[in-house]
């Protein structure tokens, strides 16, 4: 009978009333971030950064070409110059070379005739060099040949005047024009040192 009772109980409190099912949980599914709309956003922004930062540095390395190009013929543009330059010095100061402090005869006899020569043409030369234009960098460079003929010219000035003096003034002056111009052989190599391997433009010889 006690057993009957459990089980009467049993079946009611199953048919209980006010208790609902427990409910079934179902897990929402996560969708990648590449797939939402904010994602496919800044993907976009993304390919188009990378796009533009490529084509700027391709702009930039075409752009740095382009200025090495024009750098190279300006330079050999200067050093064509340079060479020109040469061309117009190396008569007077080769033939100045010959020249030394002592004043001998043939020395005295040269400088009667040939300072006038050399004064005309290096003059001719020193308005030339006014006209190099050189590369950016290498202002310095063509002030040295610049210098270097002023040098030549005073020179040559210095050793016309030896034929209009005597005796101890003649060895002065003889000594001065070879300083001078050996300071101009100085400043002329020291230019040509700057410019690139292989360019014209050495000291200029006779």
């Amino acid at each position: 009978k006690g057993k009957k009772k459990s089980q009467t109980r049993g079946s009611q409190a199953r048919r209980r009333p006010g208790i609902a099912p427990r409910p079934t949980v179902v897990r929402s599914t996560r969708v990648p971030w590449y797939r939402t709309a904010a994602g496919r956003v800044f993907g976009a922004v993304g390919v188009v950064l990378i796009i533009a930062v490529g084509g700027a540095l391709i702009a930039s390395a075409v752009g740095a070409g382009n200025r090495t190009e024009r750098r190279r013929e300006r330079l050999d543009d200067f050093t064509s110059q340079v060479e020109a330059l040469s061309q117009e010095v190396s008569g007077p100061a080769g033939q100045m070379g010959t020249i030394g402090p002592t004043a001998s005869k043939d020395v005295l006899e040269a400088l009667e005739k040939e300072p006038g020569k050399w004064v005309s043409a290096l003059t001719t030369t020193e308005q030339s060099t006014r006209r190099l234009r050189p590369p950016a960098g290498a202002e310095e460079t063509a002030a040295l040949f610049a210098e270097a003929t002023r040098l030549y010219l005073t020179a040559a000035r210095t050793f016309q005047l030896v034929s209009e003096t005597t005796d101890h003034t003649q060895q002065e002056l003889l000594l001065r024009g070879t300083e001078v111009r050996d300071r101009a052989n100085s400043v002329w190599s020291t230019g040509t040192a700057l410019l690139p391997p292989g360019a014209g433009g050495g000291i200029p010889q006779g």
